[in-house]
């Protein structure tokens, strides 16, 4: 059986926190698989299809864009249709999936892996049930359901690392996050709405670092600047899913503060946990209404 990429990097974490696997052979597997897995602007320059400047501004371009990097570099002309079919088809075939490398490499056999990848499924499906459980008998569900979606393609697309929303679950314990962001929705028929996200300061100077491409030395408010722009693309995604939905809001902003202790309602609030390269991230998201 082939495990779908989009699971590997879950899915390893899964293989190792129940010990199917030793770490250092995790991270080494998933060293190889990523040298197979090339981002499609590096690929674009080896394949001498761009030249790197034209690779940063289309990047950049991505941060106030929905659009794919392959659809964007065509608009703005530096590859061509063929050449993207080219790109995403080399791309598609030099990708080695995690399950492969580790049954060739002899650290888990035939039995184990179909065992684990069985147990892995249904534990992904009951955080999925339990997540629709807690959406459903939210106030604000579709406020929250259009924010996670956001999470999930703003970290996916610009923190360069397979990510994905977890578990989500309520009662929310809000005691232990350094910064806050607030999402001021304003309309005009209709009261308006601020979404609130909590970050603990290591998460957010991991975001920082991310996105910026260059370690974070200073204080929190040093890089609480480049965590913004990045909750800014956030905000802008989870407007794009609102105004699919028929709910745009007239106008919106995007405020952030370090803060000591939250002063917000817990049992309205969800305790979203994120899995991605580095591990599990915790963030608080809430809804007011005003």
């Amino acid at each position: 059986m082939t495990l779908p990429a989009s699971f590997a990097t879950f899915f390893g974490r899964y293989l190792l926190e129940h010990g199917i696997v030793e770490e250092e052979v995790l991270e080494d597997t998933l060293m190889e698989q990523g040298r197979g897995s090339t981002l499609l602007g590096d690929l674009a320059v080896i394949r001498g299809y761009m030249r790197e400047k034209d690779v940063a501004q289309v990047f950049e371009a991505q941060k106030t864009s929905d659009k794919p990097f392959g659809e964007l570099a065509v608009e703005f002309g530096v590859l061509t249709p063929d050449q993207l079919e080219d790109l995403l088809f080399v791309q598609n075939v030099h990708t080695s999936h995690l399950g492969e490398l580790l049954l060739s490499r002899g650290a888990i056999t035939e039995t184990q892996f179909e065992e684990a990848l069985e147990a892995f499924s249904r534990e992904e499906q009951r955080g999925r049930e339990t997540a629709e459980q807690v959406f459903l008998h939210h106030p604000h569900e579709q406020m929250l359901r259009a924010f996670t979606r956001a999470l999930e393609a703003a970290f996916s697309r610009f923190l360069k690392a397979r990510t994905k929303v977890r578990a989500i679950h309520g009662d929310a314990d809000t005691g232990s996050f350094d910064v806050e962001f607030r999402f001021r929705l304003t309309y005009s028929s209709l009261p308006d709405m601020t979404c609130l996200a909590l970050l603990a300061a290591d998460f957010a100077k991991e975001i920082a670092e991310r996105f910026s491409g260059e370690r974070q030395d200073g204080s929190t408010q040093a890089y609480l600047a480049r965590c913004r722009e990045f909750m800014q693309v956030v905000g802008r995604y989870m407007v794009a899913d609102l105004e699919r939905a028929g709910a745009a809001p007239a106008s919106h902003s995007l405020d952030a503060a370090i803060i000591h202790g939250a002063q917000i309602d817990a049992a309205r609030s969800l305790a979203v946990e994120i899995i991605g390269h580095g591990g599990p991230m915790a963030l608080i998201v809430s809804v007011e209404e005003r």
